[in-house]
């Protein structure tokens, strides 16, 4: 996988995998760019020669993300005399990212891989009651369904909604009632971000902590727009993406709104890892249309 530094790449190691990621200098040009890429491409080569370490060629491609109309031009890259294909998605750690990071291949893919279990539940519908069903559901089907939200909680609604009617096919089946799916990624969002702020993250996952403060100017009338206490400082724009404006930072400052001040002072000062399951109930029984608002 290659997102274009060209200064120096940054490895993503895994069990049995290894992806550069770049990220395109505006300033430098394709030939150096591709050339930097070729030559961290051959010290890699040369660390597996090194090390009786082969790579799988059928395996290696790329993409390029980009919103621009004529993305880079990676046509050249070739590890030990492979030419290396571009694709427009790439399944990396169980993610799918595609080349415009909207994340409707992602999406998609687990709604499908969700529906291949529905026809499971409606067999064994006529065994179990609706409490036991509901158990089903949210062991085997659901969990499919919430891989990950986090990151792509901001694809587009079209696709959010195929996950919504799986769900809906499920509790018809099984004759239960169960919080909808966006409330949930909502509370993932939440706890995501009271582990930011508690410092339970490492490395980069420390630039993406949320920023607080206090509203200087607080609304006599109350109203249901009103702020008042400890907010998250929001950081979309007009120009944002509208992805990014319903993705993790988008939505967060939103989310946050909801939740009663009492339990936002008692996490700034006793730690937010001791309110985050009140919280977590608290948007999940809240407001079912939050992600309108």
């Amino acid at each position: 996988m290659c997102k274009c530094t060209s200064d120096a790449a940054l490895p993503f190691g895994y069990a049995d995998d290894v992806s550069p990621w770049y990220e395109i200098d505006p300033n430098k040009s394709r030939d150096d760019i591709i050339a930097d890429i070729k030559r961290d491409l051959a010290a890699l080569k040369a660390w597996g020669d090194d090390n009786n370490t082969t790579f799988e060629k059928s395996k290696m491609e790329m993409v390029i993300v980009s919103n621009k109309r004529l993305p880079f031009d990676a046509s050249g890259i070739c590890f030990d005399g492979f030419d290396i294909p571009c694709r427009s998605s790439i399944k990396l750690v169980g993610y799918t990212i595609d080349s415009k990071l909207r994340w409707g291949p992602m999406v998609d893919r687990l709604a499908k891989k969700a529906r291949a279990r529905i026809g499971a539940l409606r067999r064994i519908a006529h065994h179990l009651d609706s409490s036991n069903m509901k158990i089903m559901y949210s062991s085997f089907i659901r969990s499919i369904m919430e891989f990950g939200s986090v990151a792509w909680m901001g694809a587009a609604p079209t696709h959010l909604a195929k996950l919504d009617r799986v769900q809906d096919s499920a509790q018809r089946i099984g004759k239960f009632d169960i919080e909808p799916l966006g409330l949930r990624r909502q509370a993932a969002a939440l706890k995501f971000g009271f582990k930011l702020l508690s410092g339970s993250c490492k490395g980069v996952l420390n630039r993406y902590i949320p920023k607080l403060h206090e509203p200087t100017v607080r609304s006599t009338r109350v109203s249901r727009h009103t702020l008042n206490g400890t907010q998250v400082i929001p950081v979309t724009s007009t120009t944002s993406l509208d992805t990014f404006k319903r993705g993790f930072h988008g939505i967060l400052p939103n989310i946050w709104s909801k939740l009663p001040q009492v339990l936002v002072g008692k996490g700034r000062t006793c730690g937010w890892d001791k309110v985050t399951k009140r919280c977590v109930n608290h948007i999940l029984r809240g407001d079912k249309n939050l992600e309108e608002n």
